[in-house]
């Protein structure tokens, strides 16, 4: 995967002229880009030339304005492209959907709407900081020690803990969706 900042269209253009141009193009670049990252890039080139289905394409996020159209609703990154928990929103969005579509029993575009009003809010507020994936891909053998050194440092002085005790004690706490009958009404646990 690489990975390249918004400002950073030389990279940009090497990668897309390589595309076009097909497979050995890009297998050159790859081996020019990363031939001296060190550890195990050589071994990971070499499988790279001797696959027999080497297969590259450009990936790209899109934001969706809206994430449903009449009776057709997005889930997942095809709705909301939020790097770091594509899979658990996609989960929750599901969720939102059927719960949705039981709390409006016969009006589909109604539960659809609401299903949007609740979701789109969140995921866009979750897109904004484009460099995450640049932070948690890095591109260097120095940039993956860092990233590295600093979940190490986090995990070992359990930083992750206290801060999941701090936001409960500043009263972020978990909230657990109700659980909705098949006539949409609350089910008593």
């Amino acid at each position: 995967m690489k990975v390249t900042p918004s400002g950073d269209t030389e990279t940009k253009d090497r990668l897309d002229q390589a595309l076009r141009e097909g497979r050995e193009s890009y297998m050159q670049l790859m081996d020019s880009m990363f031939g001296s990252a060190g550890w195990l890039a050589i071994e990971v080139l070499r499988g790279m030339r001797d696959s027999d289905d080497f297969y590259v394409s450009q990936v790209g996020q899109i934001r969706a304005p809206r994430i449903h159209d009449g009776r057709v609703v997005l889930l997942g990154d095809a709705a909301y492209a939020t790097p770091g928990f594509g899979t658990s929103l996609a989960i929750i969005g599901g969720y939102v959907l059927a719960g949705e579509l039981l709390s409006h029993p016969g009006d589909v575009k109604a539960a659809v709407r609401r299903y949007e009003e609740i979701l789109l809010p969140f995921a866009k507020s979750s897109q904004g900081f484009s460099g995450v994936m640049q932070v948690f891909n890095p591109q260097t053998a120095w940039g993956i020690g860092v990233r590295n050194a600093i979940f190490g440092f986090v995990t070992w002085t359990r930083l992750d803990r206290l801060a999941v005790a701090g936001a409960a004690a500043l009263g972020f706490t978990e909230k657990k969706a109700p659980i909705l009958s098949t006539n949409g009404r609350v089910c008593e646990e």
